[in-house]
């Protein structure tokens, strides 16, 4: 049974009771261990942009990240390359639910994936161990 309820879907507006929890994706990789992302705070200003028209659209909220100390190679290699980003793709749309860290709440966006960039976002460890940071751009809550 999972720790945390960190959650993740491809694909936007997934239902809540379809999101598959992070700790269950990654736990055939990580057995006996069941690891779950540390997370900051959801920034809770939106960007706002003011169009031409004086008109004010929100375009969502700037970034968030899940971040994982000592992932099993494998457990990256399945994450990032035949869950999230099969095909190629560079970013992908996701349905999560994260921490929003008040009052120990959770809360379901629609976001955008970003493939982590090597040597920035990838850290290779000794023991095959790798840090990962996994970023969403763009989120709007549900």
């Amino acid at each position: 049974m999972p720790f945390y309820s960190y959650s993740i879907a491809v694909g936007s507006s997934v239902a809540l009771a379809s999101l598959s929890n992070i700790e269950d994706v990654l736990l055939p990789y990580t057995r006996p261990l069941r690891i779950a992302p540390r997370s900051q705070p959801v920034n809770a200003y939106p960007i706002r942009t003011v169009l031409g028209s004086g008109r004010e659209r929100g375009d969502g909220l700037v970034t968030h990240a899940w971040e994982f100390d000592a992932l099993p190679a494998q457990a990256v290699n399945y994450l990032l390359y035949v869950y999230l980003f099969s095909g190629g793709a560079v970013s992908t749309a996701v349905t999560l639910y994260t921490r929003r860290h008040d009052a120990n709440a959770y809360a379901r966006y629609n976001a955008y994936a970003v493939l982590p960039v090597p040597g920035q976002d990838l850290e290779h460890l000794r023991g095959g161990k790798i840090r990962l940071t996994l970023r969403f751009n763009d989120m709007v809550a549900l």
